[in-house]
Protein backbone atom coordinates (compact mmCIF):
# COMPACT_ATOMS: atom_id res chain seq x y z
CA UNK A 1 0.00 0.00 0.00
CA UNK A 2 2.80 2.34 0.69
CA UNK A 3 4.41 1.62 -2.70
CA UNK A 4 1.56 2.66 -4.41
CA UNK A 5 1.13 5.84 -2.36
CA UNK A 6 4.83 6.74 -2.95
CA UNK A 7 4.51 6.15 -6.33
CA UNK A 8 1.24 8.33 -6.75
CA UNK A 9 3.03 11.18 -4.92
CA UNK A 10 6.29 10.90 -7.25
CA UNK A 11 3.96 11.08 -10.17
CA UNK A 12 2.46 14.43 -9.01
CA UNK A 13 6.22 16.01 -7.87
CA UNK A 14 7.32 14.88 -11.98
CA UNK A 15 3.70 16.34 -12.98
CA UNK A 16 5.03 19.53 -11.18
CA UNK A 17 8.25 19.89 -12.06
CA UNK A 18 7.66 19.25 -16.04
CA UNK A 19 4.87 22.03 -15.72
CA UNK A 20 7.10 24.24 -14.42
CA UNK A 21 10.20 23.78 -16.60
CA UNK A 22 7.12 24.40 -19.70
CA UNK A 23 6.49 27.67 -17.71
CA UNK A 24 9.76 28.97 -17.74
CA UNK A 25 10.44 27.72 -20.91
CA UNK A 26 7.56 29.55 -22.65
CA UNK A 27 8.42 32.46 -20.57
CA UNK A 28 11.62 32.26 -21.93
CA UNK A 29 11.07 32.33 -25.64
CA UNK A 30 7.42 34.48 -25.59
CA UNK A 31 7.52 33.89 -29.17
CA UNK A 32 6.26 30.65 -29.22
CA UNK A 33 3.50 31.48 -26.19
CA UNK A 34 3.10 34.71 -28.99
CA UNK A 35 2.24 32.09 -31.64
CA UNK A 36 -0.10 30.18 -29.13
CA UNK A 37 -2.04 33.01 -28.17
CA UNK A 38 -2.37 33.55 -31.78
CA UNK A 39 -3.85 29.74 -32.54
CA UNK A 40 -5.90 30.48 -29.05
CA UNK A 41 -7.40 33.50 -31.07
CA UNK A 42 -8.06 31.61 -34.38
CA UNK A 43 -9.84 28.89 -32.47
CA UNK A 44 -12.14 31.15 -30.32
CA UNK A 45 -12.71 33.44 -33.69
CA UNK A 46 -14.15 29.82 -35.47
CA UNK A 47 -15.67 28.48 -32.24
CA UNK A 48 -19.18 29.32 -33.48
CA UNK A 49 -18.65 28.48 -36.73
CA UNK A 50 -19.89 24.30 -37.59
CA UNK A 51 -16.47 23.37 -38.36
CA UNK A 52 -15.47 19.49 -37.72
CA UNK A 53 -13.24 19.54 -34.44
CA UNK A 54 -10.54 17.94 -36.31
CA UNK A 55 -10.38 20.84 -38.99
CA UNK A 56 -10.24 23.90 -35.77
CA UNK A 57 -7.23 21.80 -34.38
CA UNK A 58 -5.79 21.77 -37.85
CA UNK A 59 -6.17 25.18 -38.03
CA UNK A 60 -4.54 25.60 -34.89
CA UNK A 61 -1.96 23.93 -35.45
CA UNK A 62 -0.88 25.69 -39.20
CA UNK A 63 -1.81 29.39 -37.05
CA UNK A 64 0.79 28.34 -34.20
CA UNK A 65 3.46 26.51 -36.62
CA UNK A 66 3.23 29.46 -39.17
CA UNK A 67 3.18 32.18 -36.63
CA UNK A 68 6.51 31.13 -34.44
CA UNK A 69 8.04 30.72 -38.37
CA UNK A 70 6.92 34.12 -39.23
CA UNK A 71 8.75 35.84 -35.88
CA UNK A 72 11.69 34.28 -35.95
CA UNK A 73 12.81 34.70 -39.26
CA UNK A 74 11.45 38.04 -39.89
CA UNK A 75 11.91 40.91 -37.10
CA UNK A 76 8.72 43.46 -37.84
CA UNK A 77 6.99 40.37 -37.52
CA UNK A 78 7.58 39.74 -34.12
CA UNK A 79 7.18 42.82 -32.93
CA UNK A 80 3.68 43.32 -34.60
CA UNK A 81 3.06 39.58 -32.86
CA UNK A 82 3.94 40.97 -29.76
CA UNK A 83 1.66 44.24 -29.97
CA UNK A 84 -1.37 42.21 -31.29
CA UNK A 85 -1.05 39.18 -28.68
CA UNK A 86 -0.40 41.85 -25.94
CA UNK A 87 -3.76 43.39 -26.93
CA UNK A 88 -5.55 40.02 -27.40
CA UNK A 89 -4.26 39.29 -23.97
CA UNK A 90 -5.63 42.57 -22.22
CA UNK A 91 -9.29 41.08 -24.43
CA UNK A 92 -8.89 37.91 -23.03
CA UNK A 93 -8.83 39.28 -19.36
CA UNK A 94 -11.96 41.27 -20.06
CA UNK A 95 -13.82 38.91 -21.27
CA UNK A 96 -12.59 36.63 -18.10
CA UNK A 97 -13.22 39.33 -15.70
CA UNK A 98 -16.55 40.95 -17.24
CA UNK A 99 -19.03 40.02 -14.36
CA UNK A 100 -17.03 41.54 -12.11
CA UNK A 101 -17.90 45.07 -13.02
CA UNK A 102 -16.63 48.04 -15.45
CA UNK A 103 -13.92 49.43 -13.26
CA UNK A 104 -12.51 45.44 -12.76
CA UNK A 105 -12.69 44.39 -15.75
CA UNK A 106 -10.93 47.57 -17.37
CA UNK A 107 -8.31 47.31 -14.85
CA UNK A 108 -7.28 43.27 -15.53
CA UNK A 109 -7.10 44.54 -19.14
CA UNK A 110 -4.39 46.83 -18.55
CA UNK A 111 -2.44 44.85 -16.46
CA UNK A 112 -2.89 41.46 -18.58
CA UNK A 113 -1.86 43.82 -21.59
CA UNK A 114 1.41 45.27 -19.94
CA UNK A 115 2.28 42.18 -18.73
CA UNK A 116 2.36 40.48 -21.89
CA UNK A 117 3.90 43.63 -23.20
CA UNK A 118 6.68 43.30 -20.64
CA UNK A 119 7.01 39.59 -21.46
CA UNK A 120 7.63 40.33 -24.65
CA UNK A 121 9.85 43.08 -24.55
CA UNK A 122 12.15 40.35 -21.95
CA UNK A 123 12.30 37.89 -24.73
CA UNK A 124 13.14 40.06 -26.96
CA UNK A 125 15.83 41.23 -24.91
CA UNK A 126 16.85 37.61 -24.33
CA UNK A 127 16.95 36.75 -27.81
CA UNK A 128 18.71 39.35 -29.07
CA UNK A 129 21.71 38.88 -26.67
CA UNK A 130 21.77 35.35 -27.60
CA UNK A 131 22.31 36.32 -31.35
CA UNK A 132 25.02 38.74 -30.36
CA UNK A 133 26.94 36.11 -28.32
CA UNK A 134 27.51 34.14 -31.46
Amino acid sequence: MFGFVSAIINMFIVLFGVSVKVIFFLLKRFDITNGLIAGVGVLLGTYRIQMHPGIRCGVFVIVVVVSILLQHFFKPVRIAFGVLCSLFAGFMAYGIAHDAGAKYSYISMIIAAVICGLLNAFSWLIISSEYHRD
